[in-house]
């Protein structure tokens, strides 16, 4: 059985190019917000039907919260992911 060279890696490991956060990326991805989005409009929900919806739920946000969800300019708590 042949030994390995001791310059030969075991593992080779090639870096991103780009390691850097991009939220302009992040906001394309929003996952979370087009969900809440589509789960609202088939269901007729105006924000502030959806956000009394919450309320009832035990979950108390503003309008303005559930506008950033949705444009992805702000993500929910994950505490607030049962609820949604």
């Amino acid at each position: 059985m042949a030994r390995p060279r001791k310059d030969t890696p075991i593992l080779s490991f090639t870096a991103p190019k780009s390691t850097f956060y991009n939220a302009q990326d992040e906001r394309k991805m929003n996952f979370i917000g087009q969900r809440i989005a589509e789960g609202r409009y088939r269901k007729g929900l105006s924000q502030d039907a959806f956000r009394q919806q919450l309320q009832k739920h035990g979950v108390s946000v503003h309008n303005a919260a559930i506008s950033k969800w949705e444009t992805g300019q702000g993500c929910p708590d994950i505490s607030l992911l049962g609820a949604l």
